[in-house]
């Protein structure tokens, strides 16, 4: 029994290190001495956005005081009036791309906006997309009337922070390429932001993307990493060499991050991770390059269990997503505001370093990705339940295998009856109408060449018939 469970714990855990891969380590000492490209007021920017625009859930329209409100509306316009004011440039009114996009809890068009502005250089057509999603979920109803969301600090209040304080660093940066700076709508709803930018450019247009960056949950996890993909691509080796040179607060990304999705749902991914939930992935599945820079810990969980921060909640879509919760959870106002603002500077770094290296350009062009099993979700569901049926069926063949090797054989003796089971007691071969071989059954006669005594047939015979001469009396 001890043999049969070490094994089946065994092959289990082959199965989990094949599913889901190895766990890595953090090095305690990440960006300890890092050298920052800058320093940055982050906490200020994050704390201006997320408090003023506390509600900005895409498609969400109220009506009070006979006025209707487009919270989200309001946000993606202070975000482009924030943009224009630094001196950049946009072709759509207000800054703001409106786009239609219908949720599966309604089956209205409802309308969510893009704010898209650009710093150009008129001698190329190369451009690096920096975006990140600006709504959030705080309109959101779980059950009766109960709102689900906070005012989204973590998820995405930072990643509009970040984008603004880049957007700040780059006014005065002569680069050569241009760089279009875009505030995603409706992510939370499926990444419908990202999908209508992508829709409204041509061929041509997505092959001048040298690089898109994204920013989402940026800030405010144990550990930032750099997501390209579930390859290793030349632009993020670039991107880690940097972090590597600068002893930057970058953590390499875990080696378990791949799992394997069981879903009927119609997705465009064999595989899922935490890294997979933003607006980047978008752009990958169009062939554009690109890393998604977000703040949390895997170092501990698998890829789509993955915790915010180690020996805390998870607070992203649940009402602690606040500005003031998330102050709370770092100890207070000081404390957040050094913690976020170290780490910010970080990702600032990075990005800066990357954009200003002269070998940037020849690096992305240099950097092709592939197709990474895009697959429809009909494919995607047949792959998966093969990959369990096959888990199944050799869990099953292990099983029987050892059950077999394992298992007791059958004694059988004989009786007037037949032969019984000496473990079940149960008659298993009725020999009742051979009356000479139940006698030679119970006797030893017959084929054998001995009786039940030991002695041979011919000797029993002989025996018998001297016996037959003798009288009853039994005289010798």
């Amino acid at each position: 029994m001890k043999k049969k469970i070490l094994i089946f714990a065994l092959t289990l855990c082959v199965l989990i290190v094949m599913l889901t891969g190895c766990i890595n380590s953090v090095d305690a000492n990440l960006g300890a001495n890092a050298k920052l490209y800058g320093e940055i007021d982050f906490y200020s920017e994050l704390e201006a956005f997320v408090t003023q625009y506390p509600r900005r859930t895409s498609g969400y329209v109220e009506t009070k005081e006979h006025q209707r409100i487009d919270y989200s509306k309001n946000a993606a316009l202070y975000i482009s009036n924030e943009l224009k004011e630094l001196g950049y440039t946009t072709t759509y009114e207000n800054g703001l791309k409106s786009f239609s996009f219908n949720v599966e809890s309604s089956s209205q068009s409802l309308i969510g906006y893009n704010v898209i502005y650009k710093k150009d250089n008129p001698n190329t057509t190369k451009k690096v997309v920096i975006g990140a999603h600006y709504d959030n979920v705080s309109d959101y109803i779980l059950t009766g009337n109960e709102k689900i969301g906070g005012d989204g600090t973590y998820n995405n209040g930072v990643g509009v922070a970040m984008l603004l304080q880049v957007a700040r660093a780059l006014v005065d940066v002569t680069l050569d390429y241009d760089v279009e700076f875009v505030a995603f709508g409706a992510e939370e709803a499926g990444n419908y932001g990202a999908k209508d930018y992508i829709a409204n450019m041509n061929a041509n247009e997505k092959d001048n993307i040298l690089l898109m960056i994204n920013f989402d949950r940026v800030v405010g996890g144990d550990y930032v990493y750099m997501y390209s993909g579930e390859k290793t691509y030349k632009h993020n080796e670039f991107l880690y060499d940097i972090v590597y040179e600068n002893d930057l607060m970058i953590a390499p990304l875990p080696h378990n991050m791949k799992n394997v999705m069981l879903t009927l749902e119609n997705s465009d991914l064999i595989y899922f991770n935490q890294a997979m939930l933003a607006d980047s992935n978008v752009f990958g599945q169009s062939g554009i390059r690109y890393v998604n820079l977000f703040s949390m810990n895997f170092s501990d969980m698998s890829g789509s269990a993955v915790v915010e921060s180690s020996g805390k909640d998870n607070i992203s879509y649940t009402k602690n997503d606040n500005f003031d919760y998330f102050v709370a959870r770092f100890g207070g106002e000081d404390k957040a505001k050094e913690y976020l603002n170290k780490q910010a500077s970080n990702v600032y770094s990075v990005v800066m370093y990357s954009l200003l290296d002269e070998n940037f350009v020849s690096t992305m062009q240099s950097s092709v990705i592939t197709n990474e099993l895009m697959l429809n979700g009909k494919i995607i569901s047949i792959i998966s339940y093969s990959l369990l049926a096959s888990l199944i069926v050799i869990i099953l063949v292990l099983y029987f295998s050892l059950k077999k090797g394992t298992k007791s054989h059958k004694v059988l003796i004989d009786t007037p009856y037949g032969k019984m089971d000496l473990e079940t007691r149960q008659i298993v071969s009725n020999n009742l109408d051979n009356e000479k071989k139940n006698v030679e059954d119970i006797f030893g006669l017959g084929n054998s060449e001995k009786d039940i005594f030991g002695m041979d047939n011919e000797n029993n015979s002989n025996n018998n018939e001297k016996k037959n001469e003798n009288d009853i009396f039994g005289d010798f």
